[in-house]
């Protein structure tokens, strides 16, 4: 069994069991939809409560349960985590919110997590990469 660091330091570690944990989140399919639907739940988390992780992972895990097929635990784990590392980009590479919120959900379901700089992450020139491709797409 592998433990996970799903944040910083000082948060609470979630348990992924069987093989690596980075993979195992990586094996989680997630549609745009759950990714974005998973963001409005949290949304409704009152702002007191926003930034714990532990009760981040009990919302994402409610609305996973009927949602994402599977062990909800571990869809509320690659959840957050794919929530996480879209955030992470957006301020790192798109602060004024300019790519299109459909784009982003698209990218942020289809991008292997990977390690950035000893965080969970997407690579940022893969995840542009992706990003154009998608709005390339005839919707």
């Amino acid at each position: 069994m592998d433990e996970m660091q799903l944040t910083s330091p000082n948060a609470p570690h979630r348990v992924i069991e069987g093989g690596d944990g980075m993979a195992r989140l990586n094996q989680v399919v997630l549609t745009a939809a759950q990714i974005e639907a998973a963001g409005d739940a949290l949304a409704l988390l009152p702002s007191h409560h926003r930034g714990q992780v532990a009760l981040e992972l009990a919302a994402l895990e409610g609305y996973a349960k009927d949602a994402v097929p599977g062990d909800p635990g571990n869809a509320a784990a690659a959840l957050f985590a794919r929530l996480s590392a879209s955030t992470h980009w957006q301020a790192a590479h798109d602060a004024h919110h300019d790519v299109a919120a459909r784009i982003l959900f698209e990218a942020t379901a289809r991008m292997p997590l990977t390690d950035c700089d000893g965080r969970m992450g997407f690579d940022p020139a893969g995840f542009q990469e992706l990003m154009l491709s998608i709005e390339g797409l005839p919707w």
